[in-house]
């Protein structure tokens, strides 16, 4: 096994904070950078360079057994079971271990964490990343060379590029709809017409320059019992391993996914610091419940007012996107840019959950495609992201038929979560690194094992169970109370929630 060692720094030719952290690239060995930054290091991997911010950690293993069997991890990676483990003797093992890559995959399913895997042998090369690919892959072959990147602003000014984008692709973005919707994007393409994005349940082959679909491996046969006392051990086993790594921080909120993490932190809630962003002065739900809750349970806990954002932080902010985003909750990451944490300071959230819970319902009916245009809510005034979803529908009814996972669910994890979701982690990389413990193939395919019915709204029969099996006291505040029933119904029912949402467009 091989730590990290710094091989080249770069002179940034710019004053002020960092750029590209915790961001990477990999290029050819004959592919050289057209800017300086004394942040970025290069560590060489066979063929490929692999250029990486000193934020970001980098770990290589051999196996030695077979030398040709070499394994490189970008980010961080945890094994809830195993929480000890730290990320070289994780990646140390998946080398000792390796037998195949499907037996890499079977491996790998079972952990958490924020990541890329660059897995090679002689007779193959392929990279994934974390259950939802939150450390984004975007990639292109361009003849035999290869380049895999986490920003896209980072590939531009790499190479000395400019953006190069359809006029399809401008239009988008340029429209109301396309702003109002957060800039949720579909498909595999970017809006650089030479890169695509490795999408959540994927990998790239790389020697066939292929995409491909990740086997997946049962865990659970869908007993509650059995599902609850798994996910509950993934669960703590993940803040275990996160208390020994880092200093956390972890929102507090009114809802289901705030409240399951807050249980399932019990054991370290002491050395969490937990927040909410808001006005001390409302009294609505996302204050109120968690200052009770700070309260009943002895949380280390405070209210995070919100401020416009800073001149300084949005010269920083627009320089690591091509097209940055500005939302309400960009002032987010401006306080917490402002804080400049230390690198090992961690945020943790509830996203990913969401995957489980139904977002999109549930219904016996079958999944027209009609449905899913209709969820994205572009519906057919976009035409190149309906195409990008009517390519989607027709791959993806296999694999979720193959393994039991409802359509709806997987259309959430693999184009809502991998694409939308995955932008504002990679927005906050600018501050602090996140995690979502619910980040785990494992861990979301042994609850989508258990009837949606239990898994819906709006009773989430299967998380209140969850909860009160990791910390009951939890529960003296209500989840969500404020949202009417009807509502949660609705929610709950896929096919009336399509209806609903068709007749408003």
């Amino acid at each position: 096994m091989v730590n990290l060692q710094v091989s080249e720094y770069y002179s940034l030719r710019m004053t002020g904070r960092q750029m590209y952290k915790n961001q990477y690239i990999v290029v050819s060995d004959t592919d050289k950078p057209r800017f300086n930054n004394k942040d970025i290091r290069l560590v060489k991997f066979g063929k490929l360079h692999i250029y990486a911010h000193s934020n970001l950690n980098v770990t290589i293993a051999f196996s030695h057994k077979d030398p040709e069997v070499k394994i490189l991890l970008l980010g961080y990676i945890i094994d809830p079971l195993k929480p000890e483990m730290k990320n070289d003797g994780i990646v140390e093992l998946i080398a000792r271990q390796y037998k195949s890559t499907n037996n890499c995959f079977k491996m790998i399913q079972g952990y958490t964490g924020r990541y890329v895997l660059l897995i090679k042998e002689k007779a193959s090369f392929v990279i994934t990343g974390d259950a939802c690919h939150l450390r984004q892959i975007y990639f292109r072959f361009d003849g035999d060379k290869l380049t895999v990147t986490s920003s896209l602003k980072l590939f531009l000014d790499f190479y000395g590029y400019k953006l190069q984008s359809s006029e399809e692709k401008i239009k988008i973005v340029n429209t109301p709809l396309h702003r109002k919707l957060q800039m949720a994007w579909y498909g595999h393409e970017s809006i650089d017409d030479r890169l695509d994005k490795l999408l959540p349940n994927h990998y790239l082959d790389v020697h066939k320059k292929e995409v491909k679909r990740l086997p997946l491996f049962t865990v659970y046969n869908g007993k509650e019992d059995d599902v609850l006392i798994y996910v509950s051990s993934m669960l703590t086993g993940t803040y275990s391993a996160l208390s020994k790594r880092y200093q956390l921080m972890q929102p507090l909120t009114a809802g289901w996914d705030s409240r399951i993490l807050l249980a399932a932190s019990k054991d370290v809630k002491d050395q969490i610091k937990y927040y909410v962003f808001g006005n001390p002065d409302n009294n609505n739900d996302d204050i109120r419940i968690p200052m009770n809750l700070s309260r009943s349970l002895d949380l280390n806990f405070k209210i995070v007012e919100w401020k416009a954002l800073s001149d300084n932080f949005l010269e920083a902010y627009k320089k690591e996107h091509i097209i940055p985003r500005i939302l309400p909750k960009t002032s987010n990451i401006n306080y917490h840019y402002d804080c400049k944490y230390n690198e090992n300071v961690i945020n943790v959230n509830g996203n990913c959950a969401e995957i489980a819970r139904c977002f999109y319902g549930y219904t016996r009916n079958k999944i027209m495609l009609d449905m899913l245009l209709v969820f994205s809510k572009y519906y057919d005034k976009v035409p190149f992201f309906k195409e990008r979803i009517v390519e989607w529908y027709a791959n993806a009814i296999p694999y979720a038929k193959q393994y039991n996972i409802f359509l709806l669910d997987l259309f959430y994890w693999e184009q809502r979560m991998g694409n939308w979701g995955a932008q504002y982690p990679f927005e906050l990389d600018i501050a602090m690194e996140e995690i979502s413990p619910f980040n785990n193939r494992s861990l979301l395919l042994a609850l989508q094992s258990v009837n949606p019915k239990k898994r819906k709204s709006p009773k989430f029969s299967l998380f209140r169970k969850l909860v009160c099996k990791l910390w009951q006291d939890t529960l003296c505040e209500p989840v969500n109370p404020d949202s009417k029933y009807l509502t949660k119904i609705i929610k709950g029912n896929s096919y009336l929630l399509y209806l609903i949402k068709k007749l408003a467009l």
